[in-house]
């Protein structure tokens, strides 16, 4: 008699119970001698690389089966006198799956638990590259995405993550590569909330790589000389011409992909997407805006190929699969109806702009709209180019805005924006506690839930706050909020991209 142990699905299983008989290939039949040697439990791991990922390891069963073979077809039929053992994948699995199976079916130790690592790993990895491809097609970028992921080393990307799934912080790090402690990187120090902020954390960042003091660094003395308000362009302009900064920039440059570019853009694009339920939320997603980051070339990508990782793939396939204008959709849309359309939205364009005049708008140089929106792709400028160059980009910007907005019939100024945390008292606007909470924790790390039960009814109106208790099941229920188990239970954000176990 010959001995195999299968992966199959919960429910396949259950199929398999109710017929008495289930087809399996041979292909997933694994041979074993030894069901719990080194060598199974090593072949069981690479086996799971070819099934459909899982969330919860409830998903999966390893089933013993033992029958003589005749032949080496490649479909083979089992039946249910030929099932010798079950194998949940955890104990937690094993009560969960008990509860809802027949009482007499007994389920084994789950003797190959201490795989769940090496097999969630795996998953992960895969769903990040999931995440990478699909942003690439979001954003339209050109070329492969293989050479950026090179030049930055996936294995330090992967590392990075493990990082923020044990909890390790950046400062406890050594010996560990700059990519991995930007991923797994959180601001703990009070560096200026503005777009200067975010070139402050990728020095921080630079520091703890070399294990020294960031506040005894020249890069910080020359970030500290700069005005709090400064714009993108005029801080890279001086990073890239000031002798203070020559080491920081000569030893972050990676076959010419420049670091002390990249981390601020993925910080700060980062932070805006954390608050957001989905991209199209998010500030920097409109056409402009999008326009603008790719000009920045190499350094935006490798920004996409972090944000990707960092996110995983849950945070953006909805939006990837509206731009695949997927044939199964209800909204799906030939590829002949789409020109067509395209055709249509042009001719009407035209229309509108022939029959709107244009105002007359005088442009304010000083005037720059959002903390990233500011310039095109920033080169090394001598100084007294400096001053020419950034006015000059702000103009080009400026111009590309206004005949955007050429189809209305006035233009619109940039005004003071409204912070999250005080959306809800606009009428007419849904209250969105996550998008408050995480507004709050970018001033703090945590809040009691006390003290944020008290901020939510102020901002709300509500004669009644809720009780910890009712609002703890509230933030369970969020993708990137968690409740702390320690005595004063305190509300923090979730440590970037995890795999929820049962």
């Amino acid at each position: 008699m010959n001995n195999y142990i299968s992966i199959v699905n919960r429910y396949e299983f259950a199929q398999f119970y109710r017929f008495g008989y289930i087809y399996i290939s041979a292909s997933e039949l694994l041979p074993f001698t030894e069901i719990g040697s080194t060598e199974t439990k090593s072949n069981l791991v690479s086996h799971f690389k070819s099934k459909t990922p899982f969330e919860y390891d409830e998903e999966y069963l390893i089933i013993h089966l033992c029958l003589e073979m005749e032949n080496q077809n490649t479909i083979r039929k089992f039946l249910i006198t030929d099932l010798k053992s079950i194998y949940p994948l955890s104990r937690q699995a094993k009560q969960l799956i008990q509860e809802r199976m027949d009482s007499r079916i007994k389920l084994e130790e789950p003797i190959f638990e201490s795989l769940i690592p090496a097999i969630i790993s795996n998953i992960q990895n895969k769903e990040i590259e999931m995440s990478i491809s699909a942003l690439w097609t979001i954003f339209d970028l050109d070329s492969s995405s293989d050479l950026i992921k090179h030049k930055i080393g996936v294995e330090n990307i992967y590392k990075g993550i493990e990082f923020r799934k044990e909890g390790v912080k950046s400062f406890q790090m050594t010996n560990v590569n700059i990519w991995s402690i930007l991923i797994a990187y959180d601001r703990y120090e009070y560096f200026p909330n503005s777009t200067l902020g975010y070139f402050f954390d990728s020095g921080q960042v630079f520091a703890y790589s070399k294990q020294s003091n960031f506040e005894n660094s020249k890069l910080y003395t020359l970030l500290k000389s700069i005005k709090e308000d400064s714009k993108t362009p005029i801080i890279i302009s001086k990073l890239e011409n000031s002798e203070l900064s020559q080491s920081y920039i000569l030893n972050t440059t990676f076959d010419g992909l420049k670091f002390h570019i990249v981390a601020p853009l993925y910080l700060m694009l980062k932070d805006d997407l954390r608050t957001s339920e989905d991209l199209k939320q998010s500030k920097y997603f409109t056409k402009t805006s999008l326009e603008y980051l790719k000009s920045f070339g190499d350094e935006f990508k490798a920004a996409v190929i972090l944000l990707g990782s960092f996110f995983g793939y849950k945070k953006v396939y909805d939006l990837y699969y509206d731009k695949l204008n997927l044939s199964f959709f209800n909204n799906y849309k030939p590829f002949v109806v789409i020109e067509n359309n395209m055709q249509t939205e042009i001719i009407e364009v035209q229309k509108e702009k022939e029959e709107v005049p244009i105002p007359e708008v005088e442009i304010n140089k000083e005037i720059i709209t959002n903390a990233i929106i500011e310039t095109a792709e920033i080169k090394p400028v001598a100084p007294n180019e400096t001053n020419e160059v950034v006015e000059t980009v702000i103009m080009e910007f400026q111009k590309e805005e206004i005949l955007e907005t050429e189809d209305k019939a006035a233009i619109q100024y940039p005004t003071k924006e409204i912070s999250v945390a005080d959306e809800s008292l606009i009428i007419g606007q849904e209250f969105k506690m996550e998008s408050f909470i995480l507004e709050i924790l970018k001033q703090q790390n945590e809040i009691s839930l006390t003290d944020l039960a008290n901020k939510i009814k102020i901002a709300k109106g509500d004669k009644k706050k809720k009780t910890n208790s009712e609002l703890e099941k509230e933030i369970i229920k969020t993708e990137t909020l968690e409740v702390t188990k320690t005595k004063t239970k305190m509300v923090i954000r979730k440590t970037g991209f995890d795999f929820k176990k049962t």
